[in-house]
């Protein structure tokens, strides 16, 4: 035996519907039946109140002689052929979301996933992939110039244009910027350290990813915008904003989408937009996050937000993009993991009024000068899918999930098992199961 899912026609609530009329049709007709009996077994009232009683009886008794035909009428409309309650193809549908026991994660397209939420969802109900220094998929300009510096800086196998249609949408952007070069992502300490990609190039493929995927969203995280020697962290502030207005009017032209890229909003920087923000207000557009720093720039009406890190403390409620982000600083997987986890226990689950980033990344350390940052990727990211499975889901489905997981050289297949834990990626609608002999 098999089960199969048939294509969704709209005929099975007109079915429901006839199989409703059966059971109301047979329970009338049982109610009727009992209801006389107890008529016929009735004792006679008393002298003084017979007469009114006994005009209640009449009239019971005429409600009772309508009833059989009422009943008989639902019971046979429930036999009859035609489609009495039949509907458009819309109303049939209904869903049921497949339990994750027996969902297969690699069947999920990495590239429109977010087409599966529903427009209403809430962030803060939404499991996101997230890219961790998001714009080191390339090594330029290193200092020290070997061989063990771009091992030591770069953190993605693939550009952030490759990244969204690997599934990942929320990404942690470095930038920095000189007089007379480019604003372009980064990975330095006092200097030492390499350049990243482009950000006019990132912010080309994004353009291009929401206008070929108009249901999907980014979140740009901008944060550590560099300041040591010739760069100015407040020059590449303000590029930055340059860039935004310029590439909003960049895809405003028909011939490149007809519309503004980066999500607005008529409020002020101290409302949380976990009170009202969903995901219909986001699908096609990038949400830009400031880091506190960056105060003398951030404007919601101009499509600048304020973020707050939750473990900072302070009045983080009061901030637009309050995520609890706390890294585990360490090259060792089991001390990064027993952290994380915990820290999930104390500040993970949907439904809040900030965010929790699983920060699944290992950092290396002069112990690890000899395991570079994609080793270390690899070790982390090959023990995510089990943690997911068996501590997170399984000992704490009440809490449900981190709303970000946050990882080093993203994959599509470790995507997949992140983005298969929001419910709605899951959901199958149909009409009707149906056994089928093999």
């Amino acid at each position: 035996m098999r089960l199969e899912i048939f294509q969704i026609r709209g005929d099975n609530h007109s079915k429901k519907g006839k199989a409703y009329h059966h059971v109301l049709g047979v329970l009338i007709l049982i109610s009727v039946f009992l209801e006389n009996q107890n008529i016929c077994m009735a004792p006679l009232d008393n002298q003084q109140g017979g007469q009114r009683s006994q005009g209640g009886m009449i009239m019971k008794v005429r409600i009772l002689a309508i009833l059989p035909f009422i009943g008989l009428a639902l019971f046979f409309s429930g036999c009859d052929g035609s489609d009495s309650t039949s509907t458009s193809e819309s109303e049939g549908d209904y869903p049921v979301i497949i339990p994750l026991e027996y969902f297969d994660p690699a069947t999920i397209n990495t590239a429109n996933w977010m087409s599966k939420l529903f427009d209403v969802t809430p962030l803060n109900q939404i499991v996101f992939p997230g890219s961790h220094d998001a714009g080191m998929s390339k090594a330029d300009n290193c200092n020290p110039n070997i061989v063990k510096t771009e091992k030591m800086t770069k953190t993605q196998k693939w550009n952030i244009g490759q990244q969204l249609i690997a599934g990942s949408r929320y990404f942690d952007i470095r930038l920095k910027y000189a007089a007379g070069s480019e604003l372009m992502t980064y990975h330095r300490t006092e200097g030492k350290g390499c350049d990243g990609e482009v950000f006019r190039d990132i912010m080309k493929a994004t353009g291009e990813f929401l206008m070929t995927y108009p249901t999907e969203f980014a979140i740009f995280k901008f944060s550590k915008f560099y300041h040591h020697g010739t760069h100015d962290a407040q020059s590449a502030r303000d590029q930055l904003c340059l860039a935004m207005q310029a590439w909003d009017d960049y895809f405003k032209m028909p011939e490149h989408g007809g519309r503004e890229i980066f999500y607005k909003r008529g409020c002020t920087m101290h409302d949380n937009l976990f009170h009202f923000l969903r995901v219909s207000d986001l699908r096609g557009k990038i949400l830009a996050v400031f880091d506190p720093d960056s105060g003398s720039i951030i404007d919601p009406t101009k499509g600048r937000f304020s973020y707050w890190d939750v473990g900072n403390g302070g009045a983080w409620w009061l901030m637009n993009f309050p995520v609890y982000d706390e890294y585990s600083n360490t090259s060792d997987y089991f001390v990064m993991a027993v952290d994380q986890l915990k820290k999930y226990k104390i500040y993970g689950g949907f439904f809040k009024l900030h965010l929790f980033l699983l920060s699944w990344t290992l950092t290396p350390g002069v112990v690890t000068w000899n395991d570079d940052i994609e080793n270390l990727a690899k070790k982390a990211n090959g023990h995510l899918p089990f943690v997911m499975r068996r501590d997170i889901w399984g000992k704490h489905p009440e809490k449900f999930f981190p709303n970000i997981v946050y990882i080093d050289f993203v994959d599509i297949g470790i995507n997949q098992h992140i983005i298969q834990y929001n419910p709605a990626v899951r959901t199958v609608w149909f009409q009707s199961l149906s056994a089928v002999n093999n």
